[in-house]
């Protein structure tokens, strides 16, 4: 539920996930057998995001599906604060997250523990807090993607987040490949209206132009 129709904001039922109902065919909620990326460029990964997809993980689904667009288009800001300290600053038009993360584990930068409760607006208006760890199943120069696991048995989420709000359809498609490989199959949230419409535009394009040209020769 968002914001939108003057309920509870997007991101704070999302992402904190600690008041959602479990779905009947059980919500994924062990991530002890998840791997995190083993070999990351920190620097690389800081700074803005758009957060394009947000998988729901629910074991009753086959393959990750579509089941709603929302066109909020979150921004994600990632920085990070000594060596060990990362800041995920998560913006929405309903208000802002901040989000403080530590890596406890020595060469395993993609495993990461929240520290302390949410700060920012949406979490002055609502008493919600997330408490889990954050895994970096992907980090690559144009995505990526993090999974969030609550200590608490409420649902798993990941989020796809993009440099650019849209995002060839190859590579969304090769995102939920992935998750489906590792058991996280669930429901897709289009956060972005359009967002893999790119490579299908072009797509389109290019059929239309061997049309033309295929009906051209043949006169």
């Amino acid at each position: 539920m968002a914001l939108w129709n003057g309920q509870v904001a997007f991101s704070v039922m999302l992402l904190i996930g600690l008041q959602a109902t479990a779905f009947s065919g059980g919500s994924i909620t062990d991530c002890s057998r998840l791997d995190s990326q083993r070999s990351l460029n920190m620097d690389q990964l800081m700074g803005r995001w758009f957060a394009v997809e947000v998988v729901e993980h629910n074991r009753s689904v086959e393959h990750n599906t579509i089941s709603t667009v929302i066109n909020l288009c979150p921004t994600l800001q990632l920085t990070r604060e000594g060596n060990s300290t990362i800041r995920l600053h998560w913006n929405e038009s309903a208000g802002e997250l901040v989000y403080k993360f530590r890596q406890p584990k020595a060469g395993h930068p993609g495993f990461w523990v929240s520290v302390g409760s949410q700060k920012g607006s949406l979490a002055e208006r609502h008493d919600v807090s997330f408490s889990g760890t954050v895994l970096v199943m992907k980090a690559v120069s144009s995505h990526t993607v993090l999974t969030f696991c609550p200590r608490s048995q409420h649902k798993v989420y990941t989020v796809l987040m993009s440099r650019k709000r849209r995002l060839p359809y190859d590579e969304m498609r090769g995102v939920n490949n992935m998750l489906k490989r590792r058991g996280l199959d669930g429901l897709v949230k289009e956060m972005c209206k359009g967002a893999a419409a790119s490579n299908r535009g072009r797509l389109a394009a290019v059929a239309l132009l061997l049309v033309l040209q295929f009906v051209s020769g043949w006169h």
